[in-house]
């Protein structure tokens, strides 16, 4: 009877749910420019009196690259988590710096989640915020490690009374299922080109090969004394007091006062009293996101230029040829949505330069050499220049180099110019499950692709061939792109994944920096002042129709209200993940630009 009654709860709140995302679905379905390039410019235009403020801001939740739309701010609604836009939290934070009216902002709470190389570009915006003369003072209740080296800018720390901080430094953890796919009887046949391109190793292999892990050291080190330096740089301590703590990792607040890594512990009461009486007495408080939408024509003195417009467009995701069934757009990069949002740009004369922020560990090879041409080709036409988020590389390197620069975070992971294939052969799990295959064809070719079948001696030489000549057809582009000869490009490339700060140094980018020094860079470009704001247009594409909207609903319902399984270990989920969206490809792809798999920095 209990079970009865829960399931039927079950389903009553799984219909109520339903109802209520399909009428406020419906009403956007209503109002939304359905099927257009959109280029979309935020209003701001909310007026704002003549008077000292602090901004106040809480920081809860996940941050990301692509534009937080209609059918996100539906689901943010349902899972209580809000979404923040990385471009909208500089852009405000910098608008304020240059605004008399702020005084200073207040984290009122920080627990956010992103890439590493996302938290470095918020601390590059607090820190230039600071330089102003703006002071900042964060509340912790407890922090990790990037919540923490967020926290670090501020001008104080205060901590939660029994909280805590973790910051055991950066770490990365691997998996490797080669047994495991064997005892299920699945084999995975992969041929590479690239000394590095260690992709397929989680599953040909039961442990890192030499080259992939000196590779890994090498990166994870960069990494690492990119982290301390920030630590140091903002809480001036030395290198050796920094390493003495990320040694311990758990820290109490007792013990996090004693060490300097925060200046007063409290309680969230008593430090916005704090905040009220002392730090900021009379000056009246502003919500962050009201602040956002405020123009920067609003700022006394302030240039703004509205007649020479930079474009931006967010390619986030994995490549490919065409979207799965259920996947929600901003989730992947395929040519149809990316050209459409080139020839828009093209064909506006407003616009006078293109930047596109690229967060891509890459995909499909084909659909990337289609958008490297289409940017390429833009490029000739008005400039185009790339910023490069946490991740972009393999295809998402490709794509970017067909810009006229790059820019890309110190701890951007990018390169991994190498190129993979196979298969996964399931002879051996048919026979333990009682199948049997028989297959009829008439060439040796036939069976290249056959899930039942391994790669025979004539197959795999041909097919190393073939990626051979596509990994060549690669580095030549690179090496053009780069202004390099053949040689030289390759002995970078080889499949080899570098951090912005290293890749710096070989010439596969042009600078270290965000969306900051990237906007920089290209208002010299087209000759825009340096004191002068320009006006970024996001440039989006609606849904096709209701039904396009509609259709990303399913999963995010299931794993809401669906019957959910005990959890497992995140390393092993993201490799369950990752069999699957990479079985997924192959299916539909012969080659693969795709960086080797990293589980999640730390």
């Amino acid at each position: 009877m209990k079970n009865i009654l829960k399931y039927y709860l079950m389903i009553v709140g799984f219909l109520t749910t339903l109802f209520m995302i399909l009428f406020l679905v419906f009403i956007y379905g209503l109002v939304s420019n359905i099927g257009k390039v959109t280029p979309h410019l935020a209003e701001k235009e909310k007026p704002l009196a003549d008077q000292p403020y602090y901004l106040q801001l809480s920081l809860v939740g996940d941050i990301q690259d692509q534009e937080v739309s209609e059918i996100h701010r539906v689901i943010e609604i349902i899972e209580a988590r809000p979404r923040y836009q990385l471009y909208n939290l500089v852009s405000a934070i910098d608008q304020a710096s240059r605004d008399e009216r702020i005084q200073g902002l207040v984290i009122k709470s920080l627990d956010a989640q992103a890439g590493l190389n996302t938290f470095l570009e918020l601390n590059d915006a607090l820190n230039r915020f600071k330089k102003q003369g703006k002071k900042i003072y964060v509340f912790l209740s407890e922090a990790d490690n990037k919540n923490y080296l967020l926290a670090s800018a501020a001008d104080q720390i205060f901590l939660q009374e029994e909280g805590s901080l973790y910051i055991p430094g950066v770490s990365a953890s691997f998996i490797y299922v080669k047994d495991t796919l064997a005892k299920i009887g699945v084999e995975a046949d992969f041929l590479r080109a690239g000394r590095f391109k260690s992709a397929p190793e989680t599953f040909t292999s039961n442990a890192m090969s030499d080259d992939a892990r000196m590779v890994n050291m090498e990166l994870l080190k960069d990494i690492q004394e990119t982290f301390i330096d920030t630590l140091v740089k903002n809480r001036k301590l030395s290198k050796e007091e920094m390493s003495e703590c990320l040694n311990k990792g758990l820290i109490t607040s007792k013990e996090a006062l004693e060490r300097k890594l925060v200046d007063e512990i409290t309680y969230r009461d008593e430090f916005l009293d704090t905040v009220e009486k002392k730090l900021f007495p009379g000056v009246e408080p502003l919500n962050f996101n009201t602040y956002a939408s405020i123009s920067p024509k609003s700022l006394k003195g302030a240039k703004v230029d509205t007649r020479n417009k930079i474009a931006l467009i967010m390619a986030n995701g994995m490549i490919q040829m065409a979207p799965e069934e259920h996947q929600i757009r901003e989730t992947s990069i395929w040519p149809e949505d990316i050209l459409r949002k080139l020839e828009e740009v093209e064909d506006d004369s407003d616009i006078k330069a293109l930047i596109i922020r690229v967060n891509s560990p890459g995909g499909s090879a084909l659909a990337s050499d289609i958008i490297w041409d289409r940017i390429r080709k833009l490029n000739t036409k008005k400039p185009v220049f790339v910023s490069m988020g946490s991740m972009a590389a393999s295809g998402g390197y490709y794509i970017s180099m067909g810009a006229e620069q790059i820019y890309a975070g110190p701890a951007t992971l990018t390169g991994s110019i190498g190129v993979f294939g196979g298969k996964f052969v399931a002879t051996s799990l048919l026979e333990k499950v009682g199948a049997h295959t028989e297959t009829i064809a008439f060439s040796d070719g036939a069976s290249l692709f056959s899930p039942v079948q391994s790669f025979t001696p004539n197959q795999r030489r041909d097919f190393d061939a073939f990626l051979h000549n596509t990994y060549r057809s690669f580095v030549t582009k690179a090496s053009v792109s780069r202004g390099k000869e053949y040689e030289e490009l390759d002995t970078v490339a080889q499949g080899r994944v570098w951090t912005g700060q290293q890749a710096s140094k070989i010439g596969l980018i042009d600078g270290v920096g965000g969306y900051y020094e990237v906007i920089q860079a290209v208002k010299k470009k087209i000759g825009l002042d340096k004191d002068v704001v320009p006006t970024v247009v996001q440039v989006t594409v609606e849904p096709e129709s209701l039904i396009d909207i509609l259709r990303t609903l399913p999963p995010f319902l299931m794993e809401k209200f669906g019957h959910s399984s005990p959890p497992l270990n995140v390393e092993l989920m993201r490799t369950v993940n990752h069999l699957t969206m990479l079985n997924s490809l192959l299916s539909r792809e012969r080659s693969l630009f795709l960086m080797p798999y990293l589980v999640e920095i730390r």
